[in-house]
């Protein structure tokens, strides 16, 4: 089984600085901003570790996905309402969100509200980037790579020399683009976890289907889909298959 890469398809996962960039055969980039990366990868297929698509009623995307895939329960959120993501304050968004889905939110889901925000108002400033621009999940990415859940945390060296020994199975150059980022940049803007994470969005940007259930578009037209790897058996000189946009 192989997973052909294809230049300028893009793995991004936000990091503490901003973004962390991965294309196939090329060094791990830093952005600041997600618009510099949509200027980068223009017209390229971009997987990014961030919900798209912002109903204001809880995502059946979410629900259907901790049921499809095995992975820790908690590392498939909940995704808040636009109207919790937009809110000014955690308390705000808390009420809010309980009174659309029935439910708060954790802080950690509110600490990453600005690159929520960030990245949807890039995609509602231009609905054709969701040709282009595809939620993604490293964790069922790793998952479905393995064939089943991973036996470490990222937090931990154990869970990543395990994603990375994964990696190497479909991507020679990951340990040493791996090393390298770690060399290139800070851990203060940059984590070992943040790299591996954008280095499987990578990998599976060069073939993948999405998933999807029940509400399929937000009140602005963005999809709700999550982009997961497709490992169906081919030759090794067949050429790396177009995405599935359902």
């Amino acid at each position: 089984m192989s997973l052909e890469t294809e230049p300028g398809r893009v793995g991004v996962d936000g990091c503490r600085g901003g973004w962390v960039a991965s294309s196939a055969e090329e060094p791990i980039l830093f952005f600041q901003t997600f618009e510099e990366i949509l200027e980068k990868y223009e017209k390229k297929i971009i997987l990014i570790d961030l919900p798209l698509g912002l109903p204001e009623t809880e995502r059946d995307l979410d629900r259907s996905a901790r049921q499809s895939f095995d992975v820790q329960p908690s590392s498939l959120f909940s995704v808040p309402c636009r109207s919790a993501i937009y809110a000014k304050s955690y308390d705000e968004a808390c009420e809010l969100n309980e009174k659309k889905t029935g439910k708060k939110i954790s802080k950690q889901v509110w600490n990453i509200g600005p690159k929520i925000r960030e990245v949807d108002t890039c995609l509602r400033a231009s609905l054709g980037l969701a040709k282009y621009v595809f939620e993604a999940h490293p964790e069922v990415c790793f998952c479905i790579l393995k064939g089943g859940r991973l036996s470490y945390s990222k937090k931990k060296p154990e869970g990543l020399e395990e994603r990375l020994n994964l990696l190497e199975k479909f991507d020679t150059s990951a340990r040493y683009r791996y090393n390298r980022a770690l060399t290139d940049y800070p851990r203060r803007i940059m984590a070992r976890d943040d790299v591996v994470d954008a280095l499987v969005l990578g990998l599976a940007a060069n073939n993948f289907t999405t998933f999807q259930d029940g509400i399929t578009n937000d009140d602005y037209g963005l999809p709700i889909r999550l982009a997961i790897p497709n490992l169906q058996q081919r030759e090794k000189s067949a050429n790396v298959s177009a995405a599935k946009c359902c």
